[in-house]
């Protein structure tokens, strides 16, 4: 089970990234339950991945809108949303104990992206529970784990 304490309202995991055999990433992500999909920077991944063969490989892509810098207004550009590449991981480990085998996490180029989210397509995948009073968001992939807490308290 992994406890995570708030900063200010705003929780992170400490995650591993296996796109391969072997760890290609450790990161930090934002827990958001308001993101429907987890993502983060491509150039965070530990690869080196370019635009170019996401394209050519005809990945799976998704518009999102949300945690954007502000930038320079460019005429007739879409301001206001980013696209995200498809990078499917053969494991994600999040803290120390709770590993999920065979999920995606999506990807992009674009500078104006700067967090990573562990999102509702993870989050769905897991139980958590948040104590507004201490301040703590414990997530665990077992559901008894939370019982188990619940009833210690």
């Amino acid at each position: 089970m992994l406890y995570t304490v708030s900063d200010d309202g705003i929780y992170t995991a400490n995650c591993e990234l296996y796109i391969l055999d072997k760890r290609n990433a450790a990161m930090h992500f934002i827990v958001d339950t308001g993101a429907s999909i987890t993502c983060c920077r491509a150039k965070e991944l530990g690869v080196n991945l370019s635009e170019d063969d996401f394209i050519a490989n005809k990945s799976n892509t998704r518009y999102i809108n949300g945690v954007l810098k502000e930038k320079k207004s460019k005429k007739d550009t879409d301001e206001y949303s980013i696209l995200f590449y498809e990078v499917k991981l053969q494991k994600l480990k999040i803290g120390t104990s709770i590993i999920l085998e065979n999920v995606s996490v999506w990807v992009t180029f674009d500078s104006r992206f700067y967090t990573c989210l562990l999102g509702q397509d993870i989050l769905d995948q897991l139980y958590y529970l948040h104590l507004r009073n201490t301040k703590e968001l414990l997530i665990s992939d077992n559901v008894a784990d939370l019982k188990q807490y619940i009833n210690s308290v």
